[in-house]
């Protein structure tokens, strides 16, 4: 039998003239269960709930905060939708879970009155509460009695329930708590030369609800989301060839469900090219932004929430950028005589003036030394040192061309592309001589 009732069944003799013809019995067909519907396919087996592995397959139900849909249906034997069925239901719970599984918080559900008819064949309605975090969420149906079944305190046969992990809800956005702008050691930087920062820029962020309460329930996996795939950290910049310009980012995560989001360390570079500038501030400011559609209701993405430029911080406060050349001096030897050809580092000051950095030292630089001679001469001994380049005595008297292999940041502009800083080395047969040193090629005060 296809319905859910209870029939009176009455047999009754083929012969009116036999006595006690007739047999009467009540029958009763009970739904086999109820059970949610569940557009979910996985939350998490045993081990839990894994955000890269559950962000699609464990429906988002609501933002955290709001009342969550639910669903129940009633199933006869061989999962067979019923038709009809009327039933109140009462012991129905609510648990919100961590990703963990472990419980933070339930409730009952109001009585529901249930009323599953051919069009539809199920039956909807809300939780009686909100829920309150960011949470996976398990929905119990227990057993019950059919109104028609009970007979005193027993009955006839009773309704399964049904337990599942419905899906889970999701922030209603997210927002700055604080910012720190970027410090950079010595308060300068040149272009060409990878940002190491003693303070790195960045944002303090958290998830709130649809009443703007934190959530410290968005950490752990339901945190995962905030990657640097979902986070645009972008250069604003007078600039225009800088504005815009798309900037490394760094996610810390916090079990407190404030996340740290900051412009990766030593990855980072304002471009050098051939035409030198003078030294200027670096009054650039980084913008974060966030969109993370596998979080979203309703094909909206969950989205960072602005009211004003907290989502701006300085990318290095107080800080300058330059425009840097090593420079090398030539030098005259004599023969058998050894000697020191000074390396310094230039850049143009605020006023266009050629300055020398204090302290540079070379040793600290990952930098090749190569030596040439157009008559073949066997190159002399060179040696980075934190002078300059130490040059052993030579027996003989020759010309080389002494060349430093180094970073784009150190180099000097050519006519066409950046060159690697070069000197003239000369051996001579007389006294040394030292007229030169810090001279200025001409091509770099041309600008």
């Amino acid at each position: 039998f296809d319905q859910a009732a209870q029939l009176e069944l009455i047999l009754q003799a083929a012969d009116d003239n036999i006595a006690d013809g007739s047999y009467t019995s009540e029958l009763t067909f009970v739904p086999r269960q109820l059970k949610w519907v569940n557009n979910s396919t996985a939350c998490g087996g045993e081990a839990g709930f894994s955000y890269d592995a559950h962000q699609q397959s464990c429906q988002v139900l609501a933002k955290a905060g709001q009342v969550i849909p639910l669903t129940l249906q009633a199933y006869g034997e061989g999962d067979r939708l019923l038709a009809d069925y009327s039933a109140t239901i009462d012991g129905i719970d609510i648990t919100e879970l961590n990703a963990g599984l472990e419980s933070m918080v339930s409730f009952d559900q109001t009585a529901v009155d249930f009323s599953q008819t051919s069009q539809p064949q199920f039956y909807s309605f809300d939780s009686s509460q909100a829920i309150t975090h960011v949470a996976l969420i398990q929905a119990s149906v227990p057993s019950h009695c059919a109104p028609y079944a009970k007979q005193g305190d027993d009955c006839l046969l009773e309704t399964s329930g049904d337990e599942v992990i419905l899906g889970r809800t999701v922030p209603a956005s997210l927002e700055v708590v604080t910012s720190v702008a970027g410090q950079i050691p010595g308060n300068h930087l040149y272009a060409g030369q990878t940002v190491t920062f003693s303070t790195q820029p960045g944002f303090t962020v958290q998830a709130v609800d649809v009443n703007g309460q934190a959530l410290s329930s968005y950490s752990s996996e339901f945190a995962r989301g905030l990657t640097a795939d979902t986070i645009s950290l972008a250069m604003i910049s007078d600039d225009f060839f800088l504005d815009g310009m798309a900037m490394p980012a760094t996610v810390q995560w916090g079990e407190d469900g404030q996340h740290q989001i900051q412009v990766t360390d030593n990855e980072f570079l304002f471009t050098k090219d051939i035409t030198p500038f003078n030294a200027r501030y670096i009054d650039e400011l980084v913008e974060l932004d966030i969109g993370i559609a596998s979080d979203g209701v309703d094909g909206q993405a969950l989205t960072l929430s602005v009211s004003g430029q907290e989502n701006q911080v300085a990318l290095a406060d107080n800080a300058e950028l330059r425009y840097g050349q090593l420079m090398i001096s030539d030098l005259i030897l004599a023969t058998e005589t050894e000697g020191t050809m000074p390396v310094y580092l230039q850049y143009f000051s605020q006023g266009g003036a050629l300055v020398e950095e204090a302290g540079f030292d070379l040793t600290t630089q990952s930098a090749s030394l190569v030596a040439e001679s157009e008559t073949g001469a066997v190159v002399p001994g060179l040696t980075q040192t934190s002078d300059g380049i130490d040059v052993d005595a030579y027996a003989e008297a020759a010309e080389f061309q002494i060349k430093a292999e180094v970073a784009d940041w150190l180099k000097v502009p050519g006519d066409e592309a950046l060159l690697d800083p070069t000197a003239s080395l000369t051996i001579s047969a007389g006294v040394t001589l030292r007229g030169n040193d810090r001279v200025i090629y001409r091509r770099e005060a041309i600008r």
